[in-house]
Formats: structure tokens, sequence, C-alpha cells
């Protein structure tokens, strides 16, 4: 726990208080008062200021008090200020408001004049732990340590109440417990010393313990055992999950592989097909010019064949024939440049046989 002197209590409205400044000096502080009257309260206002209202660090609920603290008058001001100055000799100033709808906390460090609200993380209830740091302590903690609740006292110089003070003080001295100190556990262990009897005691409390515990280093064994199974099947799952996923990446690549072999294979097929089909265009290409004589009858390509070689001949023939024709008019044309116009003599008749010649070239030729 800090070093933490509390110097000034400035309550603008909480429970009965309002607008009431209370000025506190070095040392133990004892509030005395009649029932009723404020020592509690101010108690809770000193907690609410360092830690807040939240039921819990986890939930950002307010704890059942938040209502019953309100100020009875006023209640706009629910809140106020808080002075305490650390171990470095820092004096700070927190200020709260604890209304929900305007909800405010400013921590302030009044010697170097800087605002430190934001150099602490904020919790999951919205809190700021600035107190933990500075303290040391969590609430709960530091309401039961530095702080003694409620003691009746009909006179402070009272014996009784006196040695009752003492008790509460070593009690926060030993165990930082109001109600546990050192000599109640003392007497505590000695009585059940006593209750246990000796040692070789063959009955009460201690022969009982020894069972149990027997019992309990059995139970210990049986659970240990069973952990151990436990932590032998945890391995085996582990392996197993290990070798399921080893085979389930082997098979991923395998599929992958495949695919690609049936891909190449696909790939091959295609290019045949596509092959085959510019092969079956260009036959139906060269057919297409055939497809007139489809119905010719094959028995006669022997005929045809001959006719062919025979209209080969008589194309040549008809060529050579066409030649000499051509020269003969050429010698002709000659003939009759040398002649003159009074050299024209009548051609002479053609005779039968000759005539019958010419019609026989000229059905061979049209043939």
């Amino acid at each position: 726990m800090g070093r933490v002197r509390f110097c000034k209590v400035e309550i603008d409205g909480y429970g009965r208080f309002s607008k009431r400044t209370l000025e506190l000096r070095p040392g133990l502080q004892i509030v005395v008062g009649p029932n009723e009257q404020g020592k509690t309260t101010l108690r809770c206002f000193i907690g609410d200021m360092l830690y807040g209202q939240r039921c819990s660090a986890m939930h950002r609920l307010y704890d059942p008090g938040h209502e019953l603290r309100r100020p009875w008058q006023h209640p706009e001001r629910y809140g106020g200020r808080l002075r305490y100055v650390l171990d470095d000799r820092r004096e700070i100033r927190v200020t709260r408001r604890f209304n929900e709808q305007d909800e405010f906390v400013q921590v302030f460090d009044v010697t170097n004049a800087r605002d430190i609200t934001d150099s602490f993380d904020r919790l999951r209830n919205g809190e700021l732990p600035f107190a933990r740091e500075h303290l040391g302590l969590v609430k709960e903690v530091f309401l039961s340590t530095a702080t003694i609740g409620h003691v009746t006292l009909d006179d402070l110089g009272d014996r009784n109440a006196l040695v009752e003070v003492r008790a509460k003080l070593l009690s926060i001295a030993d165990s930082r417990e109001e109600m546990t100190s050192a000599e109640h556990t003392l007497a505590w262990l000695a009585e059940r010393v006593r209750k246990m009897g000796p040692y070789q005691a063959d009955t009460g409390d201690l022969p009982e313990a020894r069972a149990r515990r027997r019992q309990l280093q059995q139970e210990r064994e049986r659970t240990l055992a069973f952990r151990a199974e436990q932590q032998r099947t945890e391995e085996r799952r582990r392996a197993l999950r290990q070798s399921e996923e080893d085979l389930m990446q082997r098979r991923s690549a395998l599929v992958e592989e495949l695919q690609a072999i049936e891909a190449a294979q696909r790939a091959g097929r295609l290019e045949q097909v596509e092959e085959l089909t510019e092969e079956i265009n260009r036959a139906n290409a060269r057919c297409f010019t055939l497809s007139s004589r489809r119905e010719f009858p094959l028995e006669d390509e022997r005929t045809i064949r001959l006719a062919e070689t025979a209209m080969a001949a008589s194309r040549a023939q008809l060529e050579t024939l066409q030649a000499e024709q051509a020269e003969l008019a050429r010698q002709l044309a000659a003939e009759r440049e040398r002649l003159g116009p009074d050299g024209h003599q009548p051609t002479p008749e053609i005779s039968e046989e000759t005539e019958q010649t010419l019609v026989e070239l000229e059905t061979r030729i049209a043939r």
C-alpha cells in the first residue's frame, strides 16, 4: 500500500451532506457522533470518490448504494472533491459527479498544475484505476484496511471502548481485517490443538483427520492416474488430428494433380477433335464440287475414262487442225496479196470425198 495522506474532503451533495468541507490532519482520524449523523456516509464518500460506485470492475451497473447516497437536498449536486498527497509530495485533487446524466471524473495534479485523467486506462466498467495505482489497493481492501467500521463509544475515554479500538487497530495491522488479529488466531489454533488431542490418540479429530487424509491421498492418486490417462488420450488425439491434417493436405495435393492431368487430357482430346474437324471440312469441300455427280453409276467408270481419253485426243487433234487451218489461211492471204486483184481465180469445188472427211472431223471434234 502506497503512503497517501488525505488532506481535504469537499462534499457538494452526498446523502445528508450538502456543501460540507472537512480538513484532515495527519494521523488516525476518529469521527465521533450520534447514530445516523453521517459517520458511515463520510466513509462511503471517500471510497466512492476513489473507486466510483460500480458494482464490479466488469460491469457498468451501479451498486445498490448509488440511489441511497443521492443527496437529500439538491440532488443535482451529487458529487464533490477529494484531495490527498502521495509519497512523492504531489497533491492530487479528484473531482466527481455521480449523476447518471452527467457523470464525470477528473484527476488533477495540483502540484504540477496538470490534468492527468487521460494517463489512466479505463476499466471495462468505465472507471479510472487511479486509486489502485496510487494506493495499491482495490476498493474492498481499502475500506477494510484504511478505515474502521462503526464502533459504539459511550465515551471516548471509556476503557472498554478503548480496548475495542485497540483490538480493531491490532487486527488491521496484523491481517488487514477488522475482526481478525494475531491474538485471535493464536487462540483459535490453541483451541484446535486441544480438540485434536495427543499425536498418538486413537479417537478425536486427529485420527479422523488422518483417515480423511488417507482417503484424500487415494482420491488424489486416482485423480492423478485419471489425469495421466487423459493426458495420454489427449496426446493421441493431437497425433490423430495431426495425421488427419497431413492426410487432408496430401488428398488436396492429389486432387489438384488429378485435376491437372484431366485438364491436360481434355486439352489433347480437344486438339485431336479440332484436327479431325478441319480434315472433315476439307473433305466436305472437295466432295461438294462432285455433288452434282453423286448419282452417277460407278459401273460406267471405265467407259468414262475411255471417253475422257478420246476427248483429250480429239482436243489435241483439233488444236493441230486449227493450227494447220491458220497456217493455210495465212498462206492464202499471202498468195492473194501476191497475185493482186486481177489474179483472183475461183475456188475449185470441194469433192464429195473431201467434204465427207470434213464432216467426220467436225463430228469427232463435237464429241
